[in-house]
């Protein structure tokens, strides 16, 4: 996959008509954004503090991505 700063306009268009592939391209584009704002804090037995990726939060948060791209609408 081309890690480039911008989602090809043909992966978008294919990816509004449910094309999984450029779906999957999408997430994966988004996929550093999306764990560092899903990260969360945690605590180790010795009261230590480190952070760890909420997998709930970050399925919910591709989830809704994902249902955000379909219903998208080029004008």
């Amino acid at each position: 996959m081309n890690k480039s700063r911008h989602i090809p306009y043909p992966t978008l268009l294919a990816a509004t008509k449910g094309d999984t592939e450029s779906i999957q391209y999408i997430l994966h584009h988004f996929e550093g954004f999306i764990c560092s704002l899903a990260k969360r804090q945690a605590y180790r037995a010795d009261g230590s503090i480190y952070h760890v990726v909420d997998e709930e939060i970050r399925n919910r948060m591709e989830t809704t991505l994902i249902q955000e791209t379909l219903k998208f609408e080029f004008r």
